[in-house]
């Protein structure tokens, strides 16, 4: 799994056309620095290779070319990007005709793309605490296809 610091990288969260026309936005960017948020994290449902062995000590590779994943990202609940987020959320809950994903892509602080994950749906809303100082949520979308650069 990669793991990337907020305060260093960049994730762009690109709402196709059919979900900007009810969210009122085509873009939401998180991170950078004084952002409120903690990192985001990359991971493949699927291992590339995986290998079979027998008894008479041969093997043979199995290749796995699913491109599926997830997408963490960690943001504290100050950050007004929850408020963005949790708007998308309901926009894609209250319309039973969306099916277009976003297209997510992280970028380092010189712009570079490490990244880019394709037809991506949020999950769902986590777990809202309210106490007495401001906590991280973990927000995951469910990605079709990811390349990690």
């Amino acid at each position: 799994m990669a793991k990337y610091s907020l305060a260093k990288y960049t994730l762009t969260v690109k709402i196709p056309q059919s979900v900007a026309s009810l969210f009122g936005t085509s873009v939401i960017t998180l991170g950078g620095s004084n952002s409120y948020t903690g990192s985001i994290s990359v991971e493949h449902n699927a291992n590339l290779w995986e290998v079979v062995g027998d008894a008479t000590g041969s093997h043979v590779f199995n290749r796995n070319d699913d491109k599926t994943g997830n997408i963490d990202v960690q943001i504290n609940q100050l950050s007004d990007k929850v408020r963005q987020l949790k708007t998308l959320i309901n926009v894609y809950r209250s319309s039973q005709t969306i099916e277009d994903g976003l297209t997510l892509e992280i970028h380092d602080s010189l712009g570079n793309t490490i990244c880019t994950a394709e037809d991506c749906m949020p999950q769902k809303t986590p777990n809202q605490t309210f106490e007495n100082t401001a906590q991280m949520q973990t927000w995951r979308f469910v990605c079709g296809e990811i390349t990690i650069y």
